[in-house]
């Protein structure tokens, strides 16, 4: 059976973020906490994504774009 590519959405809002897996179909919410958002960078590291799409949202994105695990996960593409 042959590998199928693992996306990630990320909706930020100003208190969580919506994160959803694609084909898996894997949809949550993480409080848009330190620990939470450590550990969700940690499961998308296990995930492996292909791409990670993350809506920017006024800057409300930085702390999780900033966190050092971050880098590993999320990069800029053009």
């Amino acid at each position: 059976m042959e590998h199928q590519p693992t996306y990630v959405g990320i909706d930020v809002a100003k208190d969580w973020v919506d994160v959803a897996v694609r084909p898996a179909g894997c949809v949550w919410r993480v409080n848009y906490e330190e620990s939470e958002i450590a550990a969700l960078l940690v499961r998308l590291q296990t995930l492996q994504p292909t791409a990670v799409i993350l809506e920017s949202t006024g800057g409300l994105e930085t702390p999780l774009v900033a966190a050092p695990a971050a880098a590993e996960v999320l990069q800029t593409r053009c």
